[in-house]
């Protein structure tokens, strides 16, 4: 006598916690009714992926997913069930933006040359950046921070944020120092005058240099939020 395991029909849903910003649902055909669905929350990006493969974001604002299915907004036939082993729906929060800090250590100080002596001095600087879904295209965007970025830090359902941030660390210091660098030369002063610059200069400087690296995070579709500048530590290099 054959037994047969009944299919799920009930729906999925799931909502991300507070402190959470990505999640993946992930589902296999043989376990699932073909009017099986998701159900998507306006407040996450919801991508959806088929067989591995992108199949967009059907519901952008909310709805039921049907991820089995050719039109994943509409159930699927047997036929299309049985052409999908597996599907994953990516959720990813509206509201994300990650906070980083930064900063050189002793190896990773900026080498600048003084605009008005020509005077090589070391250039050290420590702060803290904030990283959203680029609003002006949220929808492109959010495939594209999960596809290009965070889909390498994937732990089951969950993600490696520790790793995330370093990675994210590690390429906004490639790029931070040419910006202080392109203010320094801009402004036109001396870097002896840079010395224990107080909490409205930094501001200021701060102020300037954003435009200049928002974009940073653009391939991953990411931009910069804000971006403080909390220290600057300037040496002469001959006492460095």
């Amino acid at each position: 006598m054959a037994f047969f395991k009944k299919k799920k029909k009930e729906p999925t849903q799931y909502s991300l916690a507070e402190n959470e910003f990505c999640h993946i649902i992930t589902e296999e055909s043989k376990d699932f009714h073909r009017k099986h669905y998701v159900v998507a929350d306006e407040r996450h990006y919801t991508l959806l992926y088929q067989n591995g493969r992108y199949s967009g974001q059907p519901t952008p604002m909310g709805g039921q997913i049907y991820p089995f299915s050719f039109s994943p907004t509409k159930p699927g036939s047997n036929r299309d069930k049985r052409q999908f082993m597996k599907s994953e729906v990516i959720l990813i929060s509206k509201d994300f933006e990650l906070e980083i800090k930064w900063g050189t250590g002793p190896s990773q100080r900026f080498h600048i040359e003084d605009p008005s002596t020509q005077e090589p001095y070391f250039v050290g600087a420590h702060g803290s950046f904030g990283v959203r879904i680029n609003p002006t295209d949220s929808a492109r965007c959010a495939y594209e921070f999960y596809s290009k970025l965070l889909s390498q830090y994937r732990q089951g359902d969950g993600f490696n944020t520790d790793s995330l941030v370093i990675r994210l660390q590690d390429r906004f210091l490639m790029q931070i120092g040419a910006a202080i660098e392109d203010n320094i030369i801009r402004n036109n002063r001396s870097l002896a005058t840079y010395v224990g610059l107080g909490p409205n200069d930094l501001r200021r400087i701060s102020e300037e240099i954003t435009p200049n690296v928002r974009g940073i995070f653009s391939d991953y579709g990411l931009s910069i939020s804000y971006m403080t500048l909390n220290g600057l530590i300037v040496t002469p290099a001959k006492e460095g």
